[in-house]
Protein backbone atom coordinates (compact mmCIF):
# COMPACT_ATOMS: atom_id res chain seq x y z
CA UNK A 1 0.00 0.00 0.00
CA UNK A 2 2.92 2.33 0.66
CA UNK A 3 3.89 2.12 -3.02
CA UNK A 4 0.71 3.88 -4.15
CA UNK A 5 1.17 7.53 -5.01
CA UNK A 6 -0.09 10.30 -2.77
CA UNK A 7 -3.06 12.46 -3.61
CA UNK A 8 -6.54 12.02 -4.99
CA UNK A 9 -7.31 9.11 -7.33
CA UNK A 10 -8.10 10.53 -10.77
CA UNK A 11 -8.69 7.35 -12.80
CA UNK A 12 -8.35 3.58 -12.83
CA UNK A 13 -7.94 1.55 -16.02
CA UNK A 14 -7.58 -2.19 -16.58
CA UNK A 15 -4.80 -2.46 -19.15
CA UNK A 16 -4.14 -6.20 -19.19
CA UNK A 17 -5.99 -9.42 -18.48
CA UNK A 18 -5.17 -13.09 -18.91
CA UNK A 19 -7.44 -15.99 -17.91
CA UNK A 20 -6.72 -19.66 -18.36
CA UNK A 21 -7.97 -23.00 -17.04
CA UNK A 22 -5.55 -25.89 -16.55
CA UNK A 23 -6.64 -29.25 -15.14
CA UNK A 24 -9.90 -27.65 -14.07
CA UNK A 25 -8.17 -24.87 -12.09
CA UNK A 26 -9.14 -21.32 -13.08
CA UNK A 27 -6.49 -18.61 -12.82
CA UNK A 28 -6.66 -14.96 -13.78
CA UNK A 29 -4.01 -12.26 -14.02
CA UNK A 30 -5.05 -8.62 -14.21
CA UNK A 31 -3.10 -5.38 -14.50
CA UNK A 32 -4.50 -1.99 -13.52
CA UNK A 33 -3.18 1.50 -14.06
CA UNK A 34 -3.92 4.14 -11.42
CA UNK A 35 -3.57 7.86 -11.93
CA UNK A 36 -3.24 9.91 -8.76
CA UNK A 37 -2.62 13.62 -8.45
CA UNK A 38 0.80 12.58 -7.14
CA UNK A 39 1.71 10.31 -10.04
CA UNK A 40 1.08 6.92 -11.66
CA UNK A 41 0.94 3.32 -10.47
CA UNK A 42 0.69 -0.13 -11.97
CA UNK A 43 -0.82 -2.94 -9.95
CA UNK A 44 -0.78 -6.58 -11.01
CA UNK A 45 -3.03 -9.09 -9.27
CA UNK A 46 -3.25 -12.86 -9.77
CA UNK A 47 -6.29 -14.86 -8.63
CA UNK A 48 -7.05 -18.56 -8.38
CA UNK A 49 -10.50 -20.07 -8.02
CA UNK A 50 -10.74 -22.80 -5.38
CA UNK A 51 -14.07 -24.36 -4.27
CA UNK A 52 -16.03 -21.54 -5.93
CA UNK A 53 -14.02 -18.96 -4.00
CA UNK A 54 -11.27 -16.69 -5.24
CA UNK A 55 -7.93 -16.35 -3.52
CA UNK A 56 -5.16 -13.90 -4.28
CA UNK A 57 -1.92 -15.68 -5.19
CA UNK A 58 0.07 -12.66 -6.30
CA UNK A 59 0.07 -8.89 -5.87
CA UNK A 60 2.62 -6.40 -7.19
CA UNK A 61 2.56 -2.60 -7.21
CA UNK A 62 4.91 -0.41 -9.26
CA UNK A 63 5.44 3.33 -9.49
CA UNK A 64 5.71 4.80 -12.98
CA UNK A 65 6.56 8.23 -14.29
CA UNK A 66 3.77 8.37 -16.87
CA UNK A 67 0.80 6.47 -18.29
CA UNK A 68 1.65 3.26 -20.14
CA UNK A 69 -0.25 4.65 -23.11
CA UNK A 70 2.22 7.54 -23.29
CA UNK A 71 5.22 5.38 -22.40
CA UNK A 72 4.47 2.88 -25.20
CA UNK A 73 3.37 5.45 -27.78
CA UNK A 74 4.98 5.06 -31.19
CA UNK A 75 7.59 7.75 -31.74
CA UNK A 76 10.76 8.13 -33.81
CA UNK A 77 12.61 10.28 -31.28
CA UNK A 78 15.43 9.02 -29.05
CA UNK A 79 15.72 5.62 -30.75
CA UNK A 80 18.78 3.51 -31.51
CA UNK A 81 20.26 2.81 -34.93
CA UNK A 82 18.73 -0.69 -34.80
CA UNK A 83 15.28 0.88 -34.31
CA UNK A 84 15.69 2.96 -37.46
CA UNK A 85 17.17 0.11 -39.51
CA UNK A 86 14.30 -2.25 -38.69
CA UNK A 87 11.73 0.50 -39.24
CA UNK A 88 13.14 1.30 -42.71
CA UNK A 89 13.37 -2.39 -43.61
CA UNK A 90 9.74 -2.86 -42.51
CA UNK A 91 8.85 -0.40 -45.27
CA UNK A 92 11.32 -1.51 -47.96
CA UNK A 93 10.82 -5.28 -47.71
CA UNK A 94 7.02 -5.25 -48.29
CA UNK A 95 7.47 -2.84 -51.23
CA UNK A 96 10.16 -5.08 -52.72
CA UNK A 97 7.90 -8.12 -52.32
CA UNK A 98 4.88 -6.37 -53.90
CA UNK A 99 6.96 -5.19 -56.88
CA UNK A 100 8.47 -8.66 -57.26
CA UNK A 101 5.02 -10.24 -57.19
CA UNK A 102 3.85 -7.90 -59.95
CA UNK A 103 6.82 -8.79 -62.16
CA UNK A 104 6.35 -12.48 -61.38
CA UNK A 105 2.77 -12.31 -62.65
CA UNK A 106 3.98 -10.57 -65.82
CA UNK A 107 6.91 -12.97 -66.37
CA UNK A 108 6.30 -16.00 -68.61
CA UNK A 109 6.84 -18.94 -66.26
CA UNK A 110 6.03 -22.28 -67.87
CA UNK A 111 5.00 -24.33 -64.83
CA UNK A 112 3.14 -23.53 -61.61
CA UNK A 113 3.50 -19.78 -61.57
CA UNK A 114 1.10 -19.62 -58.60
CA UNK A 115 3.70 -21.44 -56.45
CA UNK A 116 6.24 -18.74 -57.29
CA UNK A 117 3.72 -16.04 -56.37
CA UNK A 118 3.17 -17.65 -52.94
CA UNK A 119 6.92 -18.12 -52.45
CA UNK A 120 7.56 -14.45 -53.21
CA UNK A 121 4.78 -13.18 -50.94
CA UNK A 122 6.25 -14.88 -47.86
CA UNK A 123 9.29 -13.70 -45.94
CA UNK A 124 11.23 -16.27 -43.92
CA UNK A 125 12.85 -15.96 -40.48
CA UNK A 126 12.61 -12.57 -38.78
CA UNK A 127 14.23 -10.02 -36.54
CA UNK A 128 11.80 -8.57 -34.00
CA UNK A 129 12.10 -5.47 -31.85
CA UNK A 130 10.11 -4.08 -28.95
CA UNK A 131 9.78 -0.46 -30.02
CA UNK A 132 9.57 0.85 -26.45
CA UNK A 133 12.43 -1.01 -24.79
CA UNK A 134 14.59 -1.85 -27.81
CA UNK A 135 14.68 -5.51 -26.80
CA UNK A 136 15.17 -7.61 -29.93
CA UNK A 137 15.22 -11.26 -30.96
CA UNK A 138 15.85 -13.37 -34.04
CA UNK A 139 13.22 -15.94 -34.98
CA UNK A 140 14.60 -18.51 -37.39
CA UNK A 141 11.36 -20.48 -37.71
CA UNK A 142 9.06 -17.68 -38.76
CA UNK A 143 7.03 -16.77 -41.86
CA UNK A 144 5.48 -13.35 -42.56
CA UNK A 145 3.11 -12.36 -45.33
CA UNK A 146 4.76 -9.49 -47.27
CA UNK A 147 7.86 -9.95 -45.12
CA UNK A 148 6.93 -7.69 -42.20
CA UNK A 149 4.45 -7.16 -39.40
CA UNK A 150 3.65 -4.39 -36.94
CA UNK A 151 1.31 -4.99 -34.03
CA UNK A 152 0.38 -3.98 -30.53
CA UNK A 153 -1.87 -5.97 -28.20
CA UNK A 154 -3.62 -2.80 -27.02
CA UNK A 155 -3.34 0.97 -26.53
CA UNK A 156 -1.25 0.44 -23.37
CA UNK A 157 1.05 -2.22 -24.84
CA UNK A 158 4.33 -1.68 -26.74
CA UNK A 159 4.57 -1.89 -30.52
CA UNK A 160 6.35 -4.95 -31.89
CA UNK A 161 7.93 -4.70 -35.36
CA UNK A 162 9.15 -7.78 -37.22
CA UNK A 163 11.01 -7.95 -40.55
CA UNK A 164 11.66 -11.14 -42.51
CA UNK A 165 14.15 -12.04 -45.23
CA UNK A 166 12.50 -11.85 -48.71
CA UNK A 167 14.01 -15.13 -49.91
CA UNK A 168 11.36 -15.88 -52.51
CA UNK A 169 11.60 -12.43 -54.11
CA UNK A 170 15.39 -12.60 -54.31
CA UNK A 171 15.38 -16.11 -55.82
CA UNK A 172 12.80 -14.96 -58.38
CA UNK A 173 14.99 -12.09 -59.59
CA UNK A 174 17.99 -14.42 -59.84
CA UNK A 175 16.00 -16.81 -62.04
CA UNK A 176 13.84 -14.34 -63.96
CA UNK A 177 16.22 -14.12 -66.93
CA UNK A 178 16.13 -17.91 -67.27
CA UNK A 179 12.34 -17.91 -67.24
CA UNK A 180 12.27 -15.36 -70.06
CA UNK A 181 14.90 -17.21 -72.08
CA UNK A 182 13.06 -20.51 -71.63
CA UNK A 183 9.83 -18.89 -72.80
CA UNK A 184 11.56 -17.39 -75.87
CA UNK A 185 13.07 -20.79 -76.73
CA UNK A 186 9.65 -22.38 -76.43
CA UNK A 187 8.10 -19.74 -78.70
CA UNK A 188 10.89 -20.18 -81.27
CA UNK A 189 10.44 -23.95 -81.18
CA UNK A 190 6.68 -23.56 -81.64
CA UNK A 191 7.13 -21.15 -84.55
CA UNK A 192 9.68 -23.47 -86.17
CA UNK A 193 7.37 -26.44 -85.78
CA UNK A 194 4.48 -24.51 -87.30
CA UNK A 195 6.71 -23.44 -90.20
CA UNK A 196 7.84 -26.99 -90.92
CA UNK A 197 4.31 -28.27 -90.81
CA UNK A 198 2.84 -25.58 -93.07
CA UNK A 199 1.56 -26.75 -96.48
CA UNK A 200 3.75 -25.90 -99.50
CA UNK A 201 2.31 -23.65 -102.22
Amino acid sequence: AGYFRDGELISTEIIGSQVHVFNGVWQGNFTFEYHFTGGWNLANTAFRKVNDKYEVIGLNVYQTEMSQKEYNAFTLTNKSILHYVIFIMAIIVPLFIIISTYYCIRTPIQNRKWLWVIFILLGVSAIQINWTTGQNAIQLLSVHLLGASVFSSGPYAPWIISVSFPLGAIVFWVRRKRFIEASDDMDNFTNLDDSNGAPQG
